[in-house]
């Protein structure tokens, strides 16, 4: 048992010493970033080691196991693919110096970054970070990159894992570039690199604002559209600078990462189309150079479905075409300006040497972009030169814009004394000539008022005869007035006496408005034993057609009702087409006259409280509201008309009957009312109707009837009445 337990306690000191054992065996084939000075910054890309996790299954201890079997291999761009999400880095640092180091480990574009610390009993500590995090959670609060805060211990060689993860398509196309720009920095660099840049980026802003506000003041004084064009360029290419400084996360979507992400990619395209705007407005390319100026709108275009590949996902394609698409925008635009300036285009001057300027410029910086100028200390001020260069090309802009105003003004005032010159020639042409024409028409106009003196003693011989056929006419219309208005007499004679109602309805209201003097709707009423028969109708046209109808609707009735005893509704009411079209003689001649009708026939139960009431509707509809009720019940007749020829086989007209109660209302009206146009053509219509009866169901009815009345008359205006009018309304 005792050699066990040697044993034992010799498999576990060695067990204990292993890692150490391993890491020692692979420090000689580990390259080692020696950190020897505090001002430092390294490019860590030539230095780290990758291992591609493509099933995304690999977990620290497996990651350290995969290191002591050599898996891990130094950086090529090649082991980075897309389709992976995951990959493992790793980073070996020396530190030489006698105290802790904070080092910044700076990285854009990937996702999620997880950093393996070692620690002094051989465990891990791991520091999670996120681009995709709010600023405010981040170690580091910097917008322009996602800053990692390593601890690297004095004197002490230390082998980081990272863990680099992409969540989104942006991501996992990015990666490959942002694995070329790891880069580690002393906090003393840090400070020197990126927050002493600050000042100079503030003095840009501020030149930048300035220039915007003045340009902007200078366009709502001149509405020259370049103004325009040069305020927006200004803006965004101000939005281009400050989104890839992070300047725009930090100040005004610290919370959006994401959102973040598309305004960095999105201004540089946005601003190079304001940019080929400005240019063709400036250089007034479609006058000087037509072809250049089409060549510029379909570049316009074709940013502007760049703009689209990067909501669609295609982030790489989407960058390197917009490089492409730059450098031959500005050629282009620098070809248009010097084809300008041989043309004699003075302003076009500034446009060439602020462009050569800005292509300059925007060659380096993309050249330090693309990692083919590389990142180093020493090369660190080129992020700073595409600000700069903006600046003194926004101030040759302004002197361009202002000398070519100037020019403008030129061109202005001497077209408008070419102007004045011709207008003062034509003018002293054109009195010579109406000299001359005025003698000409003297002579015209004397022959000519001799013409019309005799044309006068004619037109006066006219008015007396026109004034003699005028009295005729005044005297015929007033006797076919006066037979109207007779005819009016008799058609109401004919109407049933409305306080004959009284002894039957407690409470009733009746509006009967004709549009001409005589009317062609009717109602009609009668009482045989118990049964009640009410009516309205509407017949073809109005006037005295209409009224004719009228005459004969009613007399037809009559005889149905009272003198054949014919007290079935939907009877009375096939009885009535049969007459109409017998009365007519439809049959044998083109006439399609005819009445729409609502009929009911009221009985009263023997208890006293109950009331039945028997419908039947030729296109005219029944309403009803129950005293205990919140809505108006539409009780709709047969699609069919009374008299008229129809080609179709007609339905039988169909009897509704309804249980209703004593304090229960209905309505019967003709279409005359709800269409009822306002003086903006606007009908009054059925659904406001019904609004209407609604709100004053409780109120008694003859003060309904005056509403209805008020509310017609404020609805109708000034517009004319359209058609005849008849609404009646009963309180069973």
């Amino acid at each position: 048992m005792r050699i066990l337990s040697q044993i034992t306690l010799v498999f576990g000191v060695l067990c204990t010493l292993s890692p150490f054992w391993l890491l020692a065996q692979n420090s000689d084939t580990t390259s080692w970033l020696k950190i020897q000075s505090g001002q430092e910054s390294y490019l860590v890309s030539e230095l780290i080691e990758i291992l591609p996790d493509s099933e995304q299954t690999l977990g620290i201890a497996e990651v350290i196991e995969a290191d002591k079997q050599g898996d891990f291999l130094p950086f090529s761009t090649d082991l980075v693919s897309s389709v992976t999400q995951v990959h493992w880095l790793k980073l070996a640092v020396s530190n030489e110096l006698d105290k802790e180091q904070h080092w910044y480990l700076s990285i854009d574009y990937i996702d999620h970054i997880d950093i393996y610390i070692p620690q002094s009993d051989g465990s891990f500590k791991v520091s999670k970070n996120s681009s995709l995090s709010p600023l405010r959670s981040r170690s580091v609060p910097v917008g322009q990159f996602l800053f990692v805060d390593i601890p690297i211990p004095a004197e002490s060689k230390q082998i980081y894992y990272i863990k680099m993860y992409s969540e989104t398509i942006f991501s996992r196309q990015m990666q490959n570039f942002a694995f070329r720009k790891f880069h580690l920095h002393s906090p003393e660099s840090y400070v020197e690199q990126f927050e002493k840049p600050r000042i100079f980026y503030a003095f840009c802003l501020g030149a930048i604002l300035i220039m915007l506000l003045y340009n902007l003041v200078i366009w709502g004084y001149t509405r020259d559209v370049s103004y325009f064009y040069y305020v927006l360029y200004v803006f965004l290419i101000g939005v281009f600078i400050y989104a890839q400084t992070g300047y725009i996360f930090e100040v005004i979507i610290p919370d959006y990462p994401v959102v973040n992400r598309y305004v960095r990619f999105l201004a540089a395209p946005s601003f190079i189309i304001s940019y080929l705007l400005f240019a063709q407005s400036y250089l007034r390319t479609k006058i000087y150079v037509p072809v250049l100026h089409y060549l510029m709108k379909g570049l316009i275009y074709a940013f502007v479905l760049l703009i689209i590949t990067f909501f669609g996902q295609f982030w790489i394609f989407g960058r390197q075409s917009g490089y492409l698409m730059a450098l031959g925008a500005f050629f282009i635009m620098i070809t248009a300006s010097i084809i300008c300036i041989r043309k004699g285009y003075q302003p076009a001057h500034f446009f060439v040497w602020a462009n050569i300027l800005f292509i300059s410029s925007g060659i380096i910086y993309t050249l330090y972009s693309l990692t083919i100028i590389p990142n180093t200390p020493f090369t660190k001020p080129i992020e700073m030169i595409v600000p700069f260069t903006i600046v003194v090309n926004l101030a040759i802009f302004s002197l361009g814009l202002a000398s070519r105003f100037n020019l403008m003004k030129k061109e202005l005032v001497r077209r408008r004394l070419e102007q004045e010159r011709e207008r003062q020639r034509l003018i002293k042409q054109q009195n010579e000539e109406l000299e001359g024409k005025v003698l000409e028409r003297t002579a015209e106009i004397m022959q000519q008022k001799e013409e019309i003196r005799a044309q006068r003693d004619n037109i006066q011989q006219q008015n007396q005869i026109l004034e003699s056929i005028n009295d005729r006419i005044e005297n015929q219309n007033r006797k076919i007035t006066d037979s109207i208005r007779y005819a009016n007499t008799i058609q109401k004679a004919m109407l049933p006496p409305i306080k004959s109602w009284e002894n039957v309805f407690s409470e009733y209201f009746l509006i009967y408005l004709p549009k001409d003097i005589v009317s062609g709707d009717f109602y009609w009423y009668s009482k045989i034993e118990n049964k009640v028969f009410i009516a309205v109708v509407d017949c073809t046209g109005h006037g005295v057609p209409g009224a004719f109808m009228s005459m004969v609707g009613n007399s037809i009735l009559d005889d149905i009702i009272n003198s054949q005893h014919k007290f079935e509704p939907s009877q009375i009411l096939e009885c009535l087409d049969k007459e109409v079209k017998k009365s007519l003689h439809q049959e044998d001649n083109a006439n399609n006259d005819g009445m729409d009708i609502a009929l009911c026939m009221i009985e009263n139960a023997a208890d006293g409280n109950q009331v039945k009431v028997s419908y039947v509707g030729a296109k005219r509809p029944l309403f009803v509201i129950r005293k205990d009720s919140q809505q108006v019940e539409t009780i709709k007749g047969n699609n069919r008309s009374i008299g008229g020829v129809s080609l179709r086989k007609k339905c039988a007209f169909k009897t509704q009957v309804l249980d209703l109660q004593k304090g229960d209302a209905i309505y019967l009206t003709t279409d005359g009312f709800v269409d009822q146009n306002d003086d903006d053509r606007n009908k009054y219509g059925t659904w406001q109707l019904k609004r209407m009866l609604l709100e004053n169901k409780d109120l008694p009815m003859r003060m309904q009837g005056n509403i209805l009345r008020n509310e017609l008359q404020q609805h109708q205006g000034n517009a004319e009445q359209r058609d005849d009018i008849t609404f009646l309304g009963i309180r069973l």
